[in-house]
């Protein structure tokens, strides 16, 4: 038995050194870890790299990646595609899909294999808290950034933990990203804020996208932020995919104040031949609130919905266009959080964006768009239509 070992090990040993093509197959969530690494040549987004070692967890869409490490070529495939992304709504009306929505974020959390990169506006629940140190307890590599005007008694004790590494934007501008890159395979963003109300009680949505590439742009603006302190206005944004194609969408990533998304969704609503269907939290941008005016004009089907208290501020739009489309208040006694457009039965720009011009010059925020699927695009829909009927009574 022993002999036989020996042989077989011995034919390994020989197959490696030998050869230097490395074709490997993952599917969704598999991962590899290099060791040694002396140089490395290529494209592996996503992937985590700490002095000689190499880390790489596969993601949902059907890729080839070739690259080359310590002159070995290596290829690995992503055989099976499989659905890009996944979406829950959190409203005051159903608290069972909250939790569930809430039990999904702890659970891609505890997947966690090797690193959590957090830039977040607010870390303000227990369960959310607790889920970190765990993690952290286990070797997983935590990095957070969050604003520092909410700084609390879940955030500094984050900061006083040897095992993870906060830090505060620094910045009087707000920092109010809101996404998490679990291993360079997921992206979790959306309008939700990491607090109990933002949980619970807050209208808000929540994104889990699996693709390496998606990923790899959120992890340079992450590592501007925390590795080079770098809030606010920088320059032109770097960003290594430009649009991203899955198997049922294609995706485009946005980070303010280094892109003007406000140019962005101008083109849409401008560009909209059936419908636009929004649903924002802070609305003072009279650019954007003339252009779903005009698109009413013209005969798209356009509605509003907003927060009934940021309504009352003087500086809101409602005011002056709530008989120029149908406008609408919500009725939520916490807080209605969606940054939403729908367009055309086509496209989901979502993320943090609120349309004010401190989302669009000063405050550090992200956005994605989302395109041409169908399922992901209905999920929405539906939501927007639920609370329609419910604030419009």
């Amino acid at each position: 038995m022993k002999k036989k070992l020996l042989i077989i090990l011995l034919m390994i040993v020989l197959t490696v050194v030998l050869s230097v093509n490395f074709n490997l197959n993952m599917d969704l969530g598999d991962s590899i870890n290099i060791a040694d690494v002396e140089s490395f040549e290529g494209e592996l987004p996503g992937s985590y790299m700490n002095d000689d070692e190499i880390y790489f967890r596969a993601d949902g869409s059907k890729s080839v990646y070739s690259f080359k490490i310590n002159d070995m070529d290596f290829e690995i495939n992503i055989r099976n595609a499989t659905e890009d992304a996944t979406v829950f709504f959190i409203n005051e009306f159903k608290k069972e899909r909250n939790e569930k929505a809430f039990n999904y974020l702890l659970n891609e959390i505890e997947k966690a294999e090797k690193y959590i990169y957090m830039s977040l506006y607010d870390i303000d629940n227990e369960y959310f808290y607790n889920q970190i140190l765990k993690k952290a307890d286990e070797g997983v590599d935590i990095k957070i950034v969050t604003e520092e005007d909410n700084k609390n008694n879940y955030s500094e004790k984050l900061v006083k933990n040897e095992k993870i590494e906060l830090i505060y934007d620094g910045n009087y501008r707000l920092m109010h990203n809101k996404f998490i890159i679990i291993d360079g395979y997921l992206l979790i963003t959306g309008s939700t804020n990491m607090s109990d109300n933002g949980l619970n009680y807050n209208n808000n949505n929540l994104v889990f996208i699996y693709n390496n590439e998606i990923t790899e742009n959120y992890m340079l603006e992450f590592r501007e932020q925390f590795y080079d302190k770098e809030f606010g206005k920088k320059g032109e944004s770097e960003k290594v995919y430009k649009k991203i194609k899955l198997k049922n969408s294609e995706i485009s990533t946005f980070f303010t104040p280094d892109e003007d998304y406000q140019k962005v969704i101008l083109d849409y609503i401008n560009n909209a031949e059936k419908e636009v269907k929004v649903m924002i939290f802070t609305f003072t941008d009279s650019n954007i609130a003339q252009a779903l005016a005009d698109a009413y004009n013209r005969g798209v089907d356009v509605k509003v919905i907003t927060e009934t208290f940021q309504s009352g501020s003087r500086w809101s739009v409602y005011g002056d266009f709530q008989n120029k489309f149908p406008f609408i208040l919500d009725k939520n006694n916490k807080t209605f959080h969606h940054k939403l457009l729908l367009i055309d039965d086509k496209h989901i720009l979502t993320g943090s964006y609120n349309f004010t011009k401190s989302a669009l010059e000063n405050n550090d925020e992200n956005a994605v768009i989302i395109s041409n699927n169908e399922e992901f695009y209905k999920a929405y829909e539906n939501e927007f239509d639920f609370l329609w009927e419910k604030y419009s009574k």
